[in-house]
């Protein structure tokens, strides 16, 4: 534990278990109260995380922050950070030694492929931005949780060429799945967020770190428990318990902010609906390897490339902003299968693994890996099947005295983790509805 275990007498106004994004907006957001935070990991933020060395951020989770008048950047101006714009294309890609970046429709003219590969991805880049375009206009009506439900990115392309199909995979692991799971309108929500001119271009200063460290310096730091795993969570009537080492605890409200398979599992007396929705989230892993790296930048220019085929499917530069007094910042991704098969290996064999690629694709590139970090996600993003739209009224089911917050949300991304915890804090400030019963129940009209 990273602190005594708390006074089981104490009757709390809100505990709220899981100290990711959305648990630490929601217990921000409740601060005035007397609340606790119950994180069953070492630190708190969950895939909100970087380091510094020598005074240089290594990012191994999330790192892309939007500006004012988004969730995530108003929160980023109210705990009184700033962000540093990112310079160079946000999307680049590496394929048989060579290099490109600006438009993605241009790539297929410039990159070493055969004619029938050219043509391929020429006609999945015509169906991406077609599809992209839509979903931006049924982001801007509200309709885009229903857009393209129905089927997956693969069978919204269409058959591809060999070489495409990779090169499609690297592109879409960054959401945490693949193109014959996902479905059409998660994968075309990611692309149109990249490409749209409201792309959240630009680093938090000093690290993603920090948001989380502002965020339990405003909460209190002796209300976020770390290492407190807790095992159940139940409605009581006039308040909830929960269980966490052998210890039950008490709270007339509670927010549950873990991942959708956890939540499932430490919940009792859930709607039947409810708990058949939340066991079909699916979730893609990720794995970074955040390397500070002397020498050269020849990647300088390009934010994310892609490197379909590699080990790590994505590379990006971390620094581009900033003045690194010649350390770079990279982080080396990967996400869906291939990073359950990564994390299987040995933080040495990655580390190999990033400095053979970073070799292979800058031959004759002076570099010294300075500092490795590396982080494992095991429930790296929700990713939606088809059919996900339907599980959204089941999942804001009333639950008495307890709401349900995370990314699953909606879209796996740090938007959707804080507006997911400002609808569970406007549901623990209301009069607490009755538990949903039968599997028709309707959702709260908080939501």
């Amino acid at each position: 534990m990273s602190a005594a275990i708390p006074d089981p007498d104490r009757l709390r106004d809100v505990i709220v278990v899981g100290g990711g994004l959305a648990g630490l907006t929601a217990a921000y957001r409740l601060r005035e109260r007397d609340v606790l935070v119950l994180e069953a990991g070492a630190r708190a933020g969950g895939r909100v995380c970087s380091v510094l060395h020598d005074g240089v951020p290594l990012n191994l989770g999330a790192h892309m922050f939007s500006g004012p008048g988004t969730p995530v950047g108003d929160l980023v101006a109210e705990l009184g950070l700033t962000r540093t714009p990112i310079r160079g294309a946000l999307m680049a890609m590496s394929l048989g030694g060579k290099l490109v970046q600006g438009r993605p429709e241009l790539w297929p003219l410039r990159l070493p492929m055969s004619l029938p590969a050219r043509a391929s991805f020429a006609r999945m880049g015509l169906r991406l931005r077609r599809g992209a375009a839509r979903m931006a206009r049924a982001m801007a009506d509200g309709t885009d949780a229903t857009f393209e439900d129905h089927r997956t990115l693969a069978e919204f392309i269409g058959p591809l060429h060999p070489q495409v199909s990779v090169m499609l995979a690297a592109l879409t692991e960054r959401s945490g799945g693949d193109p014959a799971s996902m479905s059409a309108g998660h994968a075309l929500r990611s692309f149109t967020n990249v490409w749209s001119g409201q792309a959240p271009g630009a680093n938090l200063t000093g690290g993603s770190q920090r948001m989380i460290d502002a965020l339990v310096d405003a909460i209190g730091p002796a209300r976020v428990l770390t290492q407190a795993p807790v095992t159940h969570v139940q409605n009581m009537g006039d308040h909830v318990c929960v269980d966490l080492a052998g210890t039950r605890l008490r709270a007339r409200r509670c927010i549950v902010c873990t991942p959708a398979p956890i939540t499932r599992r430490i919940l009792s007396g859930l709607p039947e609906a409810c708990t058949a929705a939340l066991g079909q989230i699916a979730y893609g892993p990720f794995l970074s390897v955040a390397l500070g790296v002397r020498g050269a930048a020849p990647w300088r220019g390009a934010y994310a490339l892609a490197t379909p085929g590699a080990p790590f499917s994505v590379m990006f530069d971390q620094g581009t902003g900033l003045d690194t007094g010649g350390l770079s910042s990279l982080m080396l991704f990967r996400g869906a299968a291939g990073a359950a098969e990564l994390a299987a290996l040995t933080d040495d064999t990655l580390t190999q693994l990033a400095q053979r690629q970073l070799q292979g694709l800058f031959p004759g590139a002076a570099l010294r890996i300075e500092a490795t970090q590396i982080a494992r996600w095991p429930h790296g993003a929700p990713v939606a099947l088809p059919g996900r739209a339907a599980l959204q009224a089941p999942l804001q089911m009333p639950l008495g005295r307890i709401a349900l917050a995370g990314d699953y949300f909606h879209s796996p991304n740090m938007a959707a983790a804080i507006l997911s915890a400002d609808r569970a804090v406007a549901l623990t400030r209301a009069e607490p509805e009755p538990l949903a019963s039968g599997p028709d129940a309707r959702w709260s009209r908080a939501s």
